[in-house]
């Protein structure tokens, strides 16, 4: 709990003055207290935590299972999703296409017969 600061004396003086009594204590509440505690009914709570206690025991076995299927089920799916390597013919194919590809935007040739994509502006 925080500390009201010594700085306002007059404060401190007039809380001081008109604070509430604290009320006596009752002598009977520890005896209530105890007899409402032994009224419990206790052999509920003793089997409540042991079979809390079985309960976390039987799902703790579940884990490294657990953990072992993960590892095998990602093994599984990298193996299934890596690409197979290409055959030659395959490779062949592929760089015909990018060499064909590379020559047509390099050399910038218009036949008379291709339209250009972006027509003069000047000219119409």
């Amino acid at each position: 709990m925080s500390q009201f600061p010594d700085d306002d004396h007059e404060l401190v003086n007039f809380l001081r003055q008109h604070r509430s009594p604290v009320p006596p204590p009752s002598p009977a509440a520890e005896d209530r207290l105890i007899a409402a505690i032994n009224a419990l009914p206790q052999s509920d709570t003793v089997v409540e935590f042991r079979r809390s206690r079985r309960e976390r025991r039987s799902t703790i076995w579940l884990i490294p299972p657990a953990i072992a299927a993960g590892l095998v089920a990602t093994l599984i799916g990298y193996r299934a999703l890596v690409p197979a390597k290409p055959s030659n013919a395959d490779l062949a194919s592929l760089e015909a296409f990018v060499e064909s590809n590379w020559q047509s935007t390099v050399n910038n040739t218009n036949s008379d017969d291709e339209a250009p994509l972006f027509g003069d502006v000047a000219t119409n």
